[in-house]
């Protein structure tokens, strides 16, 4: 019922704004003294007329939009349209620009309007991550990574231009398949800004929708990750995290050895095959991760062998070679780092991490206490992981997004809790302020979960099924690919949300911001530099009216104003038969007191009028083949 609602909110505020656009054509031609012979309310065969004032108003049976027919638009009989009295080019060529000027004015008018509404109401909530500058996470085997960028940095620039969000990311990769401009910094060790400066491109494959996102998205924005208890959707004793000790609400900031910057990046170390080590070094205490892998991945000396399977048969460990997991250093049996050992193939994993040293002492692992050989190789068998959360009822309030990227920083107090996680195993302090360390929890796969749980392995089923059910084998092939893929994945059994901040610019400002994004648009198209293929037809727009609406009324009214403003843009462009068009026409005729004939104008309009409906059959393909090509 509510998506209803929505359907009918997108259908009538898009059937608003061109409804207003004509009206403002027809308030101005009756002020300019032209006689109107038709308003109609709606498109279509009319299901109701009535007349007022010499005009014909006129329902249609689709209730949405409308248009304007002005007496002498057209010649009649052997009268030219000029002739014709109370006719529109009757009229100077002055009183017809402003008529075409007038829908497009109404336009912007109701896009501020709309700004307007939003501003004194207290602007839009959004996630966090929707307005923050902050990185949450880069994809290791992406350009960017390998320049040097990685969560927890800020871009404060791209191509030259404020970046006030990752959607300016993607627009600017989109519009700019030369290179994008990357400007900000990093914190160092010390907690010092150190500047960068990086162009990068990204593959922009129009025909290759899923293809060009995954190669935009190898940089994504920061969120907060606070626990969700009261959106679970299977029983709380099936899942991993359990007993754990988590809490309703609790944020959480580290795992594993490292501060957790988003969902991305957490669901990237939830896959290393990695633990987390507590040494001490030169009398500081710290906490290192080291690559865990199966003995047969080492280059193993006959002695390092023979004393990696003595410690297993002490211990009673009865696993082959392949099934036993270790570390590449090999310690004396009071836990001090010996030697190093050589994988046989190269891992790319952890390769900027800190790394053990020669002396270092290990203390525990996993957050286990460890004192001797056989405690380390025993606790490497298994694999736990480690999450300090933070319990503060400042996440529970939604504040203004103005410097809130400084507030994420504040809250994240990243010099005490790297303090903290780096005695996680060496003290029996399970909390400090308001941090907490959550007990060690073992992750499942998401094929042992359906085991474990019904009600999981029921949905992950349905998934299954409806991906079958693709007609396009290609699409369907993938999409089991990475179905079975998702299957041997970590789980913990986290539902986990965003914090919400208001985002609330004035007026001027959101108009400003949609007006330049809309121009840069129009510039790329023309100069080459993006496809018309990314160009939403009737069908995208409405699309995103519903999801605007979906989510509130209040980002139903800004997408409203978006369009609005678009139209009065798209309007105005110098092209027949836009308003834009004809006021090239008349202005031509107001300059050099030459009257454009009626042929000549159509001459001119009619192939412009066959390419946008070209355009109009183009866009709606798109648009279908986008939607279709979820479910096929």
């Amino acid at each position: 019922m509510e998506n209803l609602l929505y359907i009918l909110l997108a259908l009538f505020g898009f059937g608003m704004l061109i409804f207003l656009h004509e009206l403002g054509h027809y308030v101005v031609a009756k002020w300019q003294g032209m006689t109107i012979d038709t308003f109609s309310i709606g498109f279509g065969r009319p299901i109701l007329k009535w007349k007022v004032g010499g005009t014909s108003w006129q329902l249609g049976w689709i209730p949405f939009g409308g248009y304007v027919k002005i007496k002498g638009m057209e010649n009649e009989g052997k009268k030219q349209a000029h002739e014709i009295e109370g006719g529109y080019f009757q009229k100077s060529p002055l009183s017809r620009i402003k008529v075409a000027l007038a829908g497009p004015i109404v336009n912007f008018a109701l896009a501020l309007f709309f700004f307007t509404i939003i501003w004194a109401s207290g602007g839009r909530e959004m996630p966090f991550q929707d307005s923050t500058q902050i990185v949450g996470f880069v994809e290791p085997k992406s350009k960017l990574y390998e320049l040097g960028i990685r969560s927890g940095d800020v871009i404060t620039t791209v191509n030259g231009q404020k970046f006030t969000s990752f959607q300016d990311l993607i627009s600017a990769s989109v519009m700019n398949p030369d290179g994008v401009n990357i400007q900000g910094y990093s914190l160092n060790a010390q907690n010092e800004k150190v500047s960068f400066d990086y162009t990068y491109k990204v593959e922009i494959d129009p025909d290759q929708m899923d293809k060009t996102r995954k190669n935009i998205q190898t940089i994504l924005p920061a969120s907060y990750l606070i626990y969700d208890a009261k959106n679970i959707s299977f029983p709380m004793d099936d899942l991993p995290i359990a007993n754990s000790g988590i809490q309703d609400q609790d944020r959480i900031l580290w795992v594993d050895g490292s501060v957790i910057y988003s969902l991305s990046q957490l669901h990237a170390i939830l896959r290393e095959s990695a633990s987390v080590l507590t040494i001490q070094r030169n009398g500081h205490t710290f906490v290192v991760k080291v690559p865990r892998a199966h003995l047969t991945e080492f280059y193993l000396q006959d002695r390092e062998k023979n004393e990696l399977e003595d410690w297993a048969y002490e211990l009673k460990v009865e696993k082959d070679a392949e099934e036993l997991f270790f570390m590449p250093y090999m310690v004396s049996m009071s836990g001090v780092v010996e030697s190093t050992l050589e994988f046989i193939e190269e891992k790319p994993f952890l390769m900027d991490e800190k790394s053990l040293q020669i002396g270092d002492r290990i203390i525990a692992v996993d957050g286990k206490k460890v004192t001797t050989a056989y405690d380390i190789f025993k606790a490497l068998q298994s694999h736990e992981h480690l999450m300090i959360v933070q319990r503060n009822p400042k996440l529970l309030q939604i504040a203004q997004s103005t410097g809130q990227d400084e507030v994420f920083e504040t809250l994240l107090q990243k010099s005490v809790l790297i303090d903290f996680a780096n005695h996680v195993g060496s003290n029996s302090s399970s909390s400090q302020k308001d941090l907490y360390l959550l007990k060690p929890t073992q992750a499942l796969s998401m094929e042992q979960m359906m085991e474990k749980s019904s009600t999981m392995a029921l949905t992950l089923e349905e998934q299954k099924a409806k991906i079958l059910q693709i007609s396009n084998q290609e699409k369907r092939q993938t999409l089991i690919k990475a179905f079975n893929t998702q299957l041997q994945q970590p789980f913990l059994g986290l539902s986990l949300k965003d914090r919400q901040v208001t985002y609330n610019p004035n007026p001027f400002a959101s108009f400003g911001k949609v007006y330049t994004e809309t121009i840069r648009t129009i510039q790329a198209l023309i100069q080459g530099n993006t496809s018309p293929k990314w160009l939403s037809g009737p069908l995208g727009i409405f699309q995103v009216m519903h999801t605007g609406f979906s989510i509130s009324l209040k980002q139903g009214l800004f997408w409203l104003a978006a369009i609005s403003l678009n139209l009065a843009i798209l309007n105005l462009l110098p092209i027949p038969p836009l308003d834009g068009g004809h006021v090239v026409f008349y202005t031509y005729e107001l300059i050099t007191r030459k009257r454009v004939s009626m042929k000549t104008m159509n001459r001119v309009t009619i192939p412009f009028m066959i390419l946008f409906i070209m355009l109009f059959v183009f866009t709606t393909f798109q648009d279908l083949s986008r939607f279709f090509g979820k479910f096929f």
